[in-house]
């Protein structure tokens, strides 16, 4: 079975963990509709549920069973991440995965990791397990 996944970080084209979508169809690049905020948590983001309307940056794969286990395994599902359907810009319903709560986080209000990661504005030098 085809699951639908959007991601907005490290899973992203250019990112260190995209090789695990390496065997998925890619859709299309998009934006999250509804109420979404980016957090900047070292070398990887989180997505939180908010009253405020910030457009998270992303992309869409199409994933099987075993790549969509995978990737529960890499967000450590359901422990730290949830994962939920949202409806996307391109209309396209997907899985994303988000932080159930708001803990002080640094708000990224570009809606784009790689660009701030890239542009080097934040520090994410931390030594992470995964992610």
């Amino acid at each position: 079975m085809k699951h639908p996944i959007f991601v907005y970080g490290t899973l992203k084209k250019g990112e260190e963990n995209h090789f695990l979508l390496s065997s998925s169809d890619f859709v299309c690049e998009t934006q999250t509709s509804g109420k979404f905020t980016l957090l900047d948590l070292g070398n990887y983001p989180a997505v939180i549920i908010s009253p405020k309307n910030y457009f998270i940056n992303g992309e869409i794969y199409e994933v099987d069973d075993q790549i969509l286990a995978l990737l529960d395994q890499l967000e450590d599902y359901p422990n730290y991440y949830i994962r939920r359907m949202i409806m996307t810009q391109a209309g396209v319903l997907a899985w994303m995965y988000y932080f159930p709560n708001y803990n002080g986080e640094v708000i990224m209000d570009s809606g784009d990791w790689s660009y701030t990661k890239h542009r080097g504005d934040q520090n994410l030098d931390f030594d992470l397990p995964y992610h």
